[in-house]
């Protein structure tokens, strides 16, 4: 709620030509080339340009905010050294004392953002809201915003680098593309699960699961349930139920960031099938591979060749 202004669709329909302009700018860069690496060219870039943008910190903090948010997520893997521990803890600490500068700054000079909104919020008893909580906001949008478009943008690349086929499709008839951004996110789902805490004693599947035990719920086992989707492994663009998928979550779970994401990605790849073509992963390069952990699905990198209209 405390953020909810940000969300509405207005306000999200009002980012459209901002991010069309981003997705060209860097479109344009790509086409003077006939390789790139995709990751670091395309997938960080747009995404994180929104976010500074909707949180209202300057642009030229893009860099900054990326590093924040990569190491935000190094615990995801559950596989950290005491020493990296540490390290990600410092690092933590320095994003939160650059947030609460800036909230501070609003207070002042107000502005259509979201570090404004976190800055004033209330609780339901119109108490101020803590300044943890504000933070703890607003670094989860700043993860949520950056990390899973930039999976979702590197995962539809290479699905188009391997599949000319799709490419071909989306570039006869563009209006399929929103299919195609619908079964990326379900067969790659950017967040592939997230721990719960069992609430009470269950069975599933002939396994007992005691109350207060802890889960790990996987979203993308769940979209690539053959009960739900017929074929589940294939990417359909005539898939009658697209927004079937739980890449989003559910319920009162359901990102807040969804209609962000999916504009994005649309507008992103419209323009990425309309400029380039003979998609391809580079051949001199090791096959793509994603950043270890449990949480997250996200490719370390991605080198491409193609041509450019």
């Amino acid at each position: 709620a405390a953020v909810s202004k940000a969300f509405m669709p207005a306000r999200v329909a009002a980012q459209k030509d901002f991010i069309a302009d981003v997705v060209n700018a860097l479109v344009a860069q790509l086409r003077e080339r006939k390789s790139c690496e995709f990751m670091r060219d395309f997938a960080w870039t747009l995404p994180m340009r929104v976010v500074t943008r909707l949180l209202g910190v300057p642009a030229e903090d893009a860099d900054r905010i990326k590093h924040w948010s990569d190491v935000w997520v190094e615990p995801l893997a559950y596989g950290l050294s005491e020493e990296r521990e540490l390290y990600v803890a410092q690092e933590e600490i320095a994003l939160q004392k650059y947030l609460v500068a800036h909230m501070e700054t609003k207070l002042a000079t107000p502005g259509e953002d979201i570090l404004t909104e976190l800055a004033n919020a209330k609780m339901a008893d119109g108490s101020p809201m803590p300044l943890a909580e504000k933070v703890g906001l607003a670094e989860h949008l700043i993860v949520g915003g950056h990390e899973t478009a930039t999976s979702a943008l590197g995962s539809g690349m290479m699905i188009l680098a391997q599949r000319p086929d799709i490419a071909a499709a989306l570039r006869a008839d563009p209006s399929r593309v929103e299919r195609f951004v619908e079964e990326v996110l379900r067969l790659e789902s950017p967040s592939a699960g997230f721990f719960r805490v069992a609430v009470q004693d269950a069975e599933l599947e002939g396994v007992h699961i005691p109350a207060g035990s802890m889960v790990h719920l996987r979203f993308a086992a769940a979209n690539r349930d053959a009960s739900v989707f017929a074929r589940p492994a294939a990417l359909d663009l005539d898939r009658p139920n697209p927004r079937a998928h739980l890449a989003f979550s559910y319920g009162v779970h359901t990102c807040l960031g969804a209609p962000y994401a999916r504009l994005e990605l649309q507008v992103a790849f419209r323009a990425l099938v309309q400029a380039l073509d003979d998609i391809a992963l580079d051949p001199s390069e090791p096959p793509p591979s994603h950043i270890p952990g449990l949480s997250l699905r996200t490719l370390k990198a991605l080198q491409i060749t193609y041509s450019a209209h």
